[in-house]
């Protein structure tokens, strides 16, 4: 979704430099632009919290190379801290 909505503020952009559209298009790229990122930021930090809650209650210590590893792609490979 954020890769389209950064495809799509840009095409407005070059097409308002160009002539071709209006500020309300380009206005309304934009907005679909800071929600994009605005959505993937709450679903990073609602996957934050929930590995969180998912290591308080396993009663583990969490790591923060354990989050790292996840946002990288890595989301299958269990925590190092977890039996």
């Amino acid at each position: 979704m954020l890769a389209a909505a950064e495809k799509s503020y840009a095409a407005a952009g070059e097409t308002y430099a160009n002539g071709l559209s209006t500020i309300v298009e380009l206005l309304m790229a934009e907005r679909n632009l800071a929600t994009a990122r605005q959505t993937e930021i709450d679903s990073r930090t609602a996957l934050l919290q929930t590995a969180a809650a998912l290591v308080y209650a396993a009663g583990a210590e969490a790591h923060p190379e354990d989050f790292d590893r996840s946002r990288r792609g890595a989301a299958d490979a269990a925590p190092s801290s977890l039996p």
